[in-house]
């Protein structure tokens, strides 16, 4: 779940610094007309996952350690009973 968190911050810091050039490219109009309309578009799309992954950075619980310990106690109490399992074989 760390790895989706990081993702998630990643995609919206991508999208920030999306909107932050192409502002100061339309504000300096250094794109055409039908550049920006584009640009608004694929903006409004950007924005939507932004928005999306930043909710999901948010909401999703990360590990806690009392889950990692229960991992590892069950793939400890799993190791164990193969191995009772291959001694009767």
């Amino acid at each position: 779940m760390k790895s989706l968190k990081i993702i998630a911050i990643m995609i919206v810091c991508i999208a920030i610094i999306y909107f932050i050039v192409g502002f100061i490219f339309v504000k300096l109009n250094l794109i055409s007309t039908f550049t920006q309309i584009e640009y608004q578009k694929l903006a409004t799309l950007v924005g939507a996952f932004a928005s999306i992954f930043g909710l999901l950075a948010i909401v999703v619980p990360s590990f806690t350690t009392a889950d990692l310990k229960k991992l590892e106690t069950n793939s400890l109490r799993q190791v164990a009973d193969l191995a009772d399992e291959m001694k009767k074989a």
